[in-house]
């Protein structure tokens, strides 16, 4: 019976695992009710998600807090950086849309445009699941950062694009907050973790 009712049992593994994404889910999000701390959320977020939903780690509560607390300081500054940059590209292609006529010159350059900031939405996805992975100052987490999406260039893309439609899923309908964040980090898991291991010691 003991063995019926375990977490390892294939009729209740399932619900563990949408238990985990709803659990993490809704401490990210009140988490980051303060906005500044968004960061450091995302990177304990990724951690939990990569090595206790997909890993063996059974430790929700605890690895989350002491990942967002040890990696606050460049967590924090990577975050404000890299929105600053996002913000600021976004901003710039709103701008070109409503001061030009729409022809297909214009439509092409303003996908072009949209394409360039898709793919620093991805450089930015890189950032706090590496700081989840390694120990980095603020400075040599961006530029490692930088390097390993220029490396990986398809990959970067797709996380972009991921980042971009879950995110506005969830601005358009609210609801997805409540399980969205660790779905979406779950999604890029898959895609980094396989470039993380090249780096990773085998015990990790």
């Amino acid at each position: 019976m003991a063995r019926f009712f375990s977490n390892e049992n294939w009729i209740w593994k399932p619900f563990s695992y949408l238990a985990d994404v709803l659990i993490l889910s809704g401490m990210w999000f009140i988490c980051s009710v303060p906005v500044i701390t968004m960061g450091a959320a995302t990177t304990a977020l990724y951690d939990c998600c990569a090595r206790c939903v997909r890993g063996k780690d059974e430790r929700i509560f605890a690895r989350f807090f002491r990942t967002a607390k040890r990696e606050f300081l460049p967590a924090t500054i990577s975050m404000v950086l890299w929105s600053a940059v996002i913000a600021g590209g976004y901003a710039l292609v709103r701008r070109y849309g409503n001061t030009v006529q729409i022809t297909s010159g214009s439509i092409v350059v303003t996908t072009a445009l949209l394409l360039v900031l898709t793919v620093v939405v991805g450089i930015a996805a890189w950032v706090l699941p590496l700081l989840s992975r390694f120990t980095f100052t603020a400075g040599q987490l961006n530029v490692t950062a930088v390097k390993l999406a220029v490396a990986h260039l398809p990959r970067t893309m797709l996380l972009g694009i991921c980042t971009v439609c879950g995110v506005y899923v969830c601005i358009r309908f609210w609801l997805p907050f409540m399980f969205l964040p660790a779905i979406l980090t779950l999604v890029w898991s898959v895609i980094l973790e396989p470039v993380f291991r090249q780096y990773m010691d085998p015990e990790e």
